[in-house]
């Protein structure tokens, strides 16, 4: 069974920000962050594969927040699915295998990826074409890829609600379901995130 992943990154905010305006759209949700000018979203809608609510969820944040936001998510390891979204806009859609995930209303490829692109204007678009459309086998390498372009690191965009461990040390912070301290204690002590 191949990877299912989901997960929301927010360029240029501050945690506390980005905390208070997820909470205005979520209940379940981790943050981390800021690294490298990233605040990253573990919600668990997202991680639940609802592409469509991540679709929302993206420009939501991103009017909110008047930043751009970028959300990845990775079906099976076979599909790679990304949004990003400026300041409440849908400025690119991504994805790399539309036979098998086909979302009404979207395209199945951007062939313009201007709103990827301006995230990372230093990468040619040809160039970011050309990752999207490698013959990797598994979506999760084309994701990697991607972030490390965006100069966000791996142990962020391979993981979501569901995968992450609770560790003060590492930023996390976490509200709703399972976010009160109490739940994180166990959560140390068992040494893995569950759900109900």
């Amino acid at each position: 069974m191949g990877s299912f992943i989901g997960n929301t990154h927010v360029k240029g905010s501050a945690l506390a920000q980005v905390q208070a305006a997820v909470a205005g759209l979520a209940s379940e949700f981790q943050c981390a962050g800021p690294q490298d000018d990233w605040t990253h979203v573990y919600e668990a809608r997202c991680a639940g594969q609802d592409a469509e609510w991540i679709r929302t969820f993206t420009v939501a944040l991103s009017k909110a927040l008047s930043l751009p936001v970028v959300s990845f998510m990775v079906h099976d390891s076979d599909v790679l699915l990304v949004w990003v979204a400026d300041k409440g806009q849908l400025s690119c859609h991504i994805n790399t295998f539309p036979e098998m995930f086909d979302l009404p209303g979207e395209e199945p490829l951007v062939e313009s990826i201007g709103g990827f692109n301006a995230l990372c204007p230093e990468v040619e678009e040809s160039r970011l074409l050309a990752i999207i459309r490698t013959d990797a086998v598994f979506a999760d390498d084309i994701l990697s890829e991607l972030a490390r372009l965006l100069g966000i690191g791996a142990e962020h965009v391979l993981q979501d609600h569901r995968t992450l461990p609770v560790s003060e040390d590492r930023g996390f912070r976490s509200r709703g379901v399972g976010g009160g301290r109490g739940q994180q204690k166990r959560l140390r002590e068992h040494g893995s995130w569950t759900r109900k």
